[in-house]
């Protein structure tokens, strides 16, 4: 007590409005009272909390005052007019739109009144009526208990209006019988909660017992506890070994298997008395998700463990180092992916965090510095196209101490007479030194970690961007809470989703685009497919379900993420991946947080959290208008190496793709598999016309081609002049037929630049042909190589009888076209994907050791 006391009287630790002063303010009144201190004192270091708490109006910080001085006025000094005037005060600031936990003291001071209090003294003569408390009270539960956004507070405020029924009921001498029969519901109904304090009320039945020594009904309530707590117990042990073995996998870096064994362990530990334990496995599981480049996901588990953490601290306005890490990786996240104002909010937070928690920090830079410095990197690199967005920007990153990123943001607008001075002071005296020290800043090696491009969530309509196997998953919406909240879950879920699936489940598209649309009267979630965009229209109203229809969303969700799997991917033996992944790797317990996201993001930052750039603005911040007239632009250095596709590679070693993170994965394919699938490849050949030499891709369907033709006039024009479309022949692949050929089409991986440790993924599609001599495929050949360009097109093949009728205005100029013989293909050719296992490739005799052998071995095996 002594040394809160002299926290408190220091004036130099605290602010002038600091909530922290007040929480210790009344601890100090708290330990006086337990230390049995003369009640002068103890009045008094109560009435000093309150005059603190008075400055910030904190509603939490007014109940839990008023809260703790009744109980001491009541069990201490048995003192009931002050009890009751406190009591009264206490009402005052509880509502609908209290806490669960705040209602719980409520109940507390109510059952004191009608308990210990009404027996002692006579509550009319304090103008107290009782009936009118009782019925003010459960009209408060029954409100609460129909939060069905809220399925575990609402299920507690059943309990206790259950409760106080079934004690109504002794002094009435009614039958308490159906009061059991439906507590024992729901406690029934609490599986799967994983917040809901079941011990709490175990306790509380178990003690209660005395009043029912022989009623059936009771002891049907108690054999559901017995149940329900050996289901737990053992549970709990599971959830031990499980978590065991995740560390195990984590620090060992194999973070794929690691997110399986977290996984498994977070709902069996999900119990009120191993809480330590749920943390722990949500953060490590947090920590998993980051390292495979799942942002959503990481952020969906440290935002459920900061739920946790944060308990103690909305409680007992305590708080612990588990609220700072958990804000301080948030923040770090929110860096990675490049939301500012959501990494404005966590910074904040953090920062008031960080003045209560006296915390050692490893690593020879402050993690101020470090957030500040790091931000300044992705401001410096973020598109000058945003730069009429940042405008106001500066204040706001000065009034959180972010000095760097505001000069990064002043001199990026052309602001320079604004921080000419301050770099005077460290020798830079001219705008050309200012330059290089802001690239010098800006290509520091935050740039290369930085996820996703900057993202300043403003405007009328936003978006954000998960990436997923290197298919980029981009959710569109106009700019609302419910509709963020939406778009963060369903990321989240498709990476919890998909996180293990590295080797068995391959993007055949670039991106998924997904528009959110609010709409009031939608109790779940619908969704409509636009094949033409690939796009998915979702029609709901917020991401918030009741224990009623939790099942229903559930099941929708799996819904739509089955067409999105079946319509974007390509799976190998789809029905036993999906099997091993809820039997094997139990998937439905890593997403099943995923469900509470927007709630404890709501619990934790309040109703109206700043997380769209206009929510930080206000008329005392100042606007700097963008008046640079070249914008500053980071030169990028060619650190990134184009591979050589050597003719035999066999001793360059295959990716291990089980440690290639998602976001080092990209997807670049020009084939629309569906249309592609419709269309159904036929045939290829050539003619001439007037108007040049034309190689058309023959199709079944002549109306789907023209529409796989028109994908490829919006991406490349009517001429392909970075040759993005490889077409290659590959002569020679069977001995038996040696006129017989094969044609691929792929994007070129060869006009690709590709960094080290990632991989790009690409759709071929290849077509036998099987002609009885080589004479077209000759001429085809040679006509190439004298014009060197021609016109490649789509045309419909039908037969009975045989025509060929070509679609030349779907025409587009080609200058590229790649003959290969089958041998010289080797395992980590681009055009490996054009031998298949029945090949039996034409070898010349001199070549024994043929590249394409290494692949027949792979295809083979």
């Amino acid at each position: 007590m002594q040394v809160l006391e002299e926290k408190v009287q220091n004036p130099n630790r605290y602010s002038e409005f600091d909530f922290q002063l007040v929480e210790d303010a009344l601890d100090v009144a708290i330990l006086s009272r337990k230390l049995e201190k003369p009640r002068d004192e103890i009045e008094g270091k109560f009435d000093r909390a309150l005059r603190l708490c008075k400055k910030l109006n904190r509603e939490k910080q007014w109940i839990r005052i008023y809260y703790q001085r009744a109980w001491t006025y009541l069990f201490y000094f048995d003192d009931f007019s002050a009890f009751i005037e406190d009591f009264k005060e206490f009402k005052k600031y509880v509502s609908i739109t209290s806490s669960i936990s705040e209602i719980e003291l409520y109940v507390n001071l109510f059952n004191a009144l009608r308990g210990f209090c009404a027996a002692n003294c006579d509550l009319e003569s304090f103008e107290v009526d009782l009936s009118k408390e009782r019925e003010n009270l459960y009209l408060l539960l029954d409100n609460f208990s129909t939060k069905e956004d809220k399925p575990c507070s609402s299920l507690i405020a059943k309990f206790y209006k259950k409760i106080e029924l079934l004690m109504d009921s002794i002094p009435e001498d009614n039958s308490p019988n159906k009061h059991l029969e439906e507590l024992s519901n729901l406690l029934l109904e609490s599986e799967g909660l994983i917040d809901f304090p079941f011990d709490t009320f175990k306790k509380m039945f178990e003690e209660l017992g005395v009043l029912f020594p022989d009623n059936f009904e009771f002891d049907n309530l108690i054999d559901t506890i017995a149940l329900l707590d050996e289901k737990r117990s053992s549970e709990l042990a599971a959830g031990h070994t499980f978590l065991r073995r995740a560390t195990q996998k984590f620090e060992s870096k194999h973070y794929k298997s690691s997110i399986i064994y977290f996984g498994k362990s977070v709902l069996k530990l999900a119990k009120e008395e191993t809480y330590d334990g749920l943390y722990i496995a949500l953060k490590g599981l947090g920590y998993a998700y980051n390292e495979m480049g799942l942002l959503w996901a990481s952020n969906n588990c440290f935002i459920s463990a900061s739920s946790i953490a944060f308990k103690s601290w909305y409680q007992e306005g305590i708080l612990d180092s588990r609220v700072y890490d958990c804000t301080k990786q948030l923040a770090i996240n929110e860096q990675l992916i490049g939301r500012i104002p959501n990494f404005l909010t966590w910074h904040e937070l953090f920062h008031v965090i960080a003045n209560q928690i006296e915390k050692e920090e490893k690593g020879e830079i402050p993690v101020y510095e470090l957030f500040d410095a790091c931000l300044s990197v992705r401001f410096l690199n973020t598109n000058s196209k945003l730069d009429s967005l940042i405008t106001f920007l500066p204040d706001i990153l000065e009034n959180q101490n972010l000095w760097l990123s505001q000069n990064s943001v002043l001199y990026k607008l052309g602001h320079e007479e604004n921080i000419e001075c301050d770099y005077r002071k460290i020798g830079i005296e001219n705008k050309e030194d200012l330059k290089k020290y802001f690239e010098l800043i800006a290509g520091q090696p935050f740039k290369e970690q930085m996820v996703y491009e900057t993202n300043l969530l403003s405007g009328d309509k936003v978006n954000i961007i998960s990436k997923i196997l290197g298919c980029s998953f981009i959710f569109e919406f106009k700019q609302d809470l419910e509709l963020l909240f939406a778009a963060e879950s369903l990321a989240a879920f498709f990476e919890s989703f998909l996180a293990t699936s590295l080797n068995n489940v391959i993007p055949t598209k670039e991106t998924i685009l997904i528009e959110l649309n609010r709409v009031e009267k939608e109790r779940e979630f619908t969704f409509v497919y636009n094949p033409e965009r690939n796009l998915y229209e979702l029609s709901l109203n917020q991401f918030s379900f009741n224990r009623d229809n939790q099942s229903k969303i559930v099941t929708k969700i799996l819904e739509f993420t089955v067409h999105i799997l079946t319509s974007n991917f390509f799976i190998d033996n789809p029905l036993e991946h999906l099997e091993n992944l809820f039997k094997n790797e139990e998937v439905n317990e890593r997403f099943a947080l995923i469900l509470h996201h927007r709630n404890f993001t709501l619990d934790i930052l309040g109703q109206k959290p700043k997380l769209f750039l206009e929510d930080w603005y206000s008329t005392s911040i100042k606007e700097f208008p963008n008046i640079r007239k070249v914008p500053f632009n980071v030169i990028e250095e060619e650190d990134e190496k184009e591979y050589n596709y050597a003719t035999n590679d066999s001793k360059r070693p295959d990716f291990d793709l089980n440690n290639i993170s998602h976001d080092k994965r990209s997807v670049s394919s020009i084939i629309d598999e569906n249309k592609w699938s419709i269309a159904k490849w036929k045939g290829f050949g050539f003619f001439f016309t007037d108007k040049g030499f034309y190689v058309f891709i023959g199709f079944e369907n002549g109306n789907e081609s023209k529409l796989i033709f028109e994908d490829w006039h919006k991406r490349f024009g009517q001429q392909d002049s970075e040759d993005l479309i490889r077409i290659s022949i590959i002569k020679g692949i069977d001995k038996k037929n040696p006129f017989w050929y094969r044609v691929c089409i792929s994007s070129d991986f060869r006009k690709m630049k590709h960094k080290e440790g990632g991989i790009t993924v690409s759709m071929t599609k290849s077509h036998k042909m099987t002609p009885d001599s080589s004479m077209n495929l000759e001429r085809l050949i040679d006509s190439y190589k004298s014009i060197k360009k021609f016109i490649l097109c789509p045309a419909e093949i039908t037969f009975n009888p045989q025509s060929i009728n070509p679609f030349i205005t779907h025409g587009i100029l080609k200058t590229e076209l790649i003959i290969r013989e089958a041998w010289e293909i080797g395992l980590h050719d681009p055009d490996r994907m054009g031998i298949t296992p029945e090949d039996n490739p034409i070898i010349p005799s001199d070549k024994t050791n043929a590249p394409v052998l290494e692949i027949l071995k792979k295809r083979n095996a």
